[in-house]
């Protein structure tokens, strides 16, 4: 007597229900593989809160609370700080004087406002209101902040040996005293757990100074870790790890430097990191992992390169192309801006676009 046995039903894969059935049951395993993201239903496009028109160049966009400050040129070509209300309306217009490179970033602290050739931070509260200035000894090479401070790294000052300096600035505008590396360079910071911060350091002549992470603990102490490749890191760092994306790995540290996990993988331009998560950019595809052990979480294909991921207050926002995607922790898709250009800002629940003729602002949530 033969045994019985059991047979998977037959699927013609040449026809459009088999092929149909085919492609279902690939997702289904790689989903169980935690291989993809969950499918969702198509992103929605955010309701718009206000556009005015675009009267001078705009370089720049920062949201504070319900202030948007917009850096511009006035008719004479000098930079200006424009600060608009929750409805779009012009408050005042503040002159910044000296021509240099004025940048403007978003902090826990408020908007900061950075002349990076000349070395001068300015600080602005969620009143759109200049509260300090503080002016570093060289130009502002990188930046990192949080509630407990800004961490700054600046070029050398005229006449002095070449290499960065490394400082904090309070809340108060207050500046610690200068930390100074020889012959080498901060090529990006990150503030994370217990107000640390690693910074990431470029030697053009390893005889004279080697790539490395260092971690600038609140206590005035230094921990480095020796790593090739470090200088031209990305940085994220989450509630109680750093997180560091080189040419082929992504690894993880505590506060001091100590590893705690490594995942091999290549090609990594973007990285961020939110609740329990660390999320990468290889080119066309985001990646997530476990920030407690570097375990695959999801995998989700973009199809066009992306080229900035940013941390929100409940996901991440993707530049891909010319839109922006924004996708929730457990990479579910929630919103999309099919034309968002190269300069935007995302405060809290509110993007803020600088558009070709237009600055246009948009409720994420």
């Amino acid at each position: 007597m033969q045994a019985k046995t059991s047979r998977a039903p037959f699927i013609n894969a040449s026809t459009p229900v088999g092929i149909l059935l085919v492609l279902l049951l690939a997702a289904l395993v790689l989903y169980r593989a935690g291989a993809v993201a969950p499918v969702t239903s198509s992103p929605l496009t955010p309701p718009q809160m206000w556009r005015i028109p675009r009267d001078a160049e705009a370089t720049d966009v920062a949201g504070i609370g319900p202030f948007t400050l917009l850096l511009a040129k006035d008719r004479l070509g000098s930079p200006a700080l424009m600060v608009l209300d929750s409805q779009g309306r012009l408050v005042r217009i503040e002159p910044l004087g000296s021509p240099g490179r004025f940048e403007l970033v978003s902090s826990p602290l408020g908007g900061l406002c950075l002349a990076r050739d000349q070395g001068a931070l300015a600080l602005y509260g969620v009143d759109g209101k200049r509260r300090w200035t503080v002016h570093l000894p060289g130009p502002i090479t990188a930046l990192a902040a949080d509630d407990a401070g800004i961490a700054v790294a600046f070029g050398a000052p005229p006449g002095s040996p070449p290499g960065d300096g490394f400082a904090i600035v309070t809340p108060a505008g207050e500046m610690t005293k200068p930390i100074y590396l020889s012959y080498a360079a901060i090529t990006a910071l990150a503030r994370g757990p217990g107000h640390a911060t690693v910074a990431a350091v470029f030697a053009a002549d390893p005889t004279k100074a080697a790539e490395a992470l260092l971690f600038f603990q609140p206590d005035g102490k230094v921990f480095s870790v020796s790593a090739k490749g470090t200088g031209s890191a990305r940085l994220a760092a989450g509630a109680e790890a750093f997180f560091v994306g080189t040419a082929n790995q992504l690894t993880a540290y505590d506060s001091s430097g100590n590893r705690r996990w490594t995942v091999r993988r290549r090609g990594i331009k973007c990285l961020v990191a939110g609740p329990g998560t660390v999320v990468i950019a290889d080119g066309g595809s985001m990646v997530a992992y476990s920030a407690a052990d570097g375990k695959l979480l999801w995998r989700r294909p973009a199809g066009r390169p992306i080229s900035a991921l940013i941390a929100n207050t409940d996901g991440i926002v993707a530049a891909i192309g010319g839109a922006l995607e924004a996708f929730a922790w457990d990479g579910a898709p929630r919103w999309a801006l099919p034309e968002a250009g190269d300069i935007w800002d995302l405060n809290g629940y509110t993007l803020v676009v600088i558009e070709k003729e237009t600055v246009a602002a948009y409720r994420t949530h």
